[in-house]
């Protein structure tokens, strides 16, 4: 039974890849979320570069918490332009064996 239980996590991959190919070709991002995005991004890396070289490697709790509302925008971005997909691990259950 373990077979049929990993062959059912295989098909389900499957079909959620299919499913995210045929959203993402069905809304593809616009010029002004991949903008967006990038502008995100940009701005986080810039904010990391700069507590890599500076002197103090410690945040602020206001730099903790405006480095994570910015990785939630940009999460959020990404799964409206389609691009956001993440291949989830195989579901193991509740620890019971069948």
């Amino acid at each position: 039974m373990p077979d049929d239980h990993s062959d059912a996590e295989t098909k389900l991959q499957k079909l959620a890849q299919r499913l995210h190919r045929g959203w993402a070709k069905l809304h593809p991002a616009t010029t002004k979320e991949l903008a967006a995005v990038r502008a995100v991004v940009q701005e986080q890396w810039e904010q990391e570069h700069r507590a890599c070289h500076s002197p103090k490697m410690e945040m602020t709790k206001d730099q903790t918490q405006q480095k994570q509302l910015h990785a939630q925008k940009k999460t959020v971005q990404k799964k409206k332009s389609g691009q956001g997909q993440k291949i989830q691990k195989p579901f193991k259950g509740h620890g019971h064996s069948h």
